[in-house]
């Protein structure tokens, strides 16, 4: 006997009271809204907002089909018109219509691919059998890429098994209502009806719903996915901590964080590059917190002290599990439309109250300068006058060259220098000015 907690559901199902499916303990309902590049729910638009009211998580679902990848994301965000909180999901399974019709596997990654280019997040990837059967087929860049997305797992047993390079379930789909554990019927929603199970809390569901997909911190499957011991290891349970797991998140994002923000401090070693660190660096420079350095993918102190910042100007004074939490506020932030808050004397400030940074930018320009004519003055120099036969022939070849600058007038000579001088003085201002902007905005301490 299962517990549910999320509902997926289409216009063929009959809903009559959401609240009281909330009230069953469903926490999230993921609706159909598309299929293929022209198909659209009726449904699905009228039933969002009570889902929503009725306290429980809202998500849609594109059904695919061999058409083309990117017409189908624009249909289905066109009609689903995602918010930062709605799941977004590719339902990748056999065609009704025959094998003629499925999406194969290539238009499966060009769809997870074009929805994270338009959107900036994974979908999750709803699949059974179709993704287990052509999981290998894929390149070894699309495998990891596509085992990079959450895995909503279809499969109606008491044993369900991870596609190959999963190492866990999001969700896992264990009955359409009449196949598969029970129950199979729901309060609110007449007759059959597809339920997932989910293995955490709500606070680790709803991180996982709100946050940036790349950076979830997988749930392990559902207990009950299997009959074994819950210490036996099997294929579905990740690895314990500090093995060498395999789902490519950076350090800061398993297991369970330091209870306060201090714990961030501690310098673990440069990793592997993975895209879930990218994308922390990305969304945390895009609000300001430019202290992760370079975007990189590789965690280390400075990612550590952006996070520390981010935190702190959020408000967020203690975390239990940092990877949920982080895919929280990142999310939240943005919804909010966060950006880092700048102290007004910073904001303002002018070239003239940086003196000191604009200096070494002055310093370094004029140096260079100096440096360039003085190199070359002494290289003619060198040349006009050295001994020996060793610079003879350079010296007939240029003897034209000479003459050409001896015929040359003094004051066109200054002139020459002060047009030099007077770039390099409006080269050293522009970059003054970029320098006060970069401090104005935070992207320089």
């Amino acid at each position: 006997m299962q517990q549910p907690r999320v509902v997926d559901i289409s216009h063929h199902n009959t809903v009559h009271d959401l609240h009281a499916t909330a009230n069953s303990g469903i926490w999230g309902v993921i609706h159909k809204a598309t299929q293929g590049a022209s198909y659209r729910d009726p449904t699905y638009a009228q039933r969002r907002r009570p889902v929503l009211d009725a306290g429980m998580l809202w998500g849609a679902y594109h059904f695919g089909d061999n058409s083309d990848p990117v017409a189908q994301v624009s249909a289905f965000l066109d009609y689903a018109k995602p918010a930062p909180d709605t799941l977004m999901c590719l339902d990748y399974e056999d065609h009704p219509s025959g094998a003629s019709r499925t999406m194969r596997p290539q238009q499966m990654v060009a769809f997870l691919r074009e929805i994270e280019r338009r959107t900036g997040r994974k979908a999750a990837l709803y699949s059974g059998n179709v993704i287990k059967e052509n999981m290998l087929r894929l390149s070894a860049a699309d495998q990891e890429y596509v085992a990079s997305h959450l895995l909503w797992l279809c499969q109606y047993g008491n044993q369900p098994k991870l596609p190959p390079r999963f190492t866990s379930s999001f969700l896992w789909q264990f009955t359409d209502g009449r196949v598969g554990p029970q129950p199979h019927s729901l309060a609110g929603i007449t007759g059959e009806v597809d339920l997932n199970a989910f293995n955490g809390t709500r606070e680790n569901l709803a991180a996982l719903w709100l946050g940036p997909s790349m950076l979830h911190q997988a749930a392990k499957p559902p207990r009950g996915a299997d009959d074994t011991d819950e210490d036996t290891p099997t294929a579905t349970t990740k690895p314990a901590r500090g093995s060498d797991d395999t789902d490519g998140l950076p350090p800061f994002l398993r297991g369970t964080a330091p209870t306060q923000n201090g714990g961030l401090n501690v310098q673990p070693p440069r990793t592997v590059y993975s895209v879930e660190c990218e994308v922390v660096q990305r969304e945390l420079d895009a609000m300001g917190y430019h202290e992760v350095g370079d975007i990189d993918g590789l965690w280390g102190g400075k990612t550590a002290g952006g996070i520390k910042a981010f935190f702190n100007d959020r408000g967020v004074t203690a975390v239990a599990e940092l990877g949920p939490t982080l895919n929280l506020e990142i999310a939240r932030a943005k919804h909010d439309g966060f950006s880092r808050p700048i102290a007004p004397s910073r904001a303002n400030a002018q070239p003239k109250d940086l003196a000191p940074k604009n200096e070494a930018v002055h310093v370094s320009l004029w140096q260079r300068f100096w440096a360039k004519i003085a190199t070359g003055a002494a290289g003619l120099g060198l040349v006009s006058t050295g001994p020996g036969s060793t610079f003879q022939t350079v010296q007939d070849k240029l003897s034209g060259v000479q003459g050409y600058f001896a015929s040359v007038p003094a004051w066109a000579w200054f002139a020459l220098a002060l047009g030099v001088a007077g770039a390099v003085w409006y080269a050293s201002e522009r970059a003054a000015k970029a320098v006060t902007k970069d401090y104005n905005t935070g992207k320089l301490n």
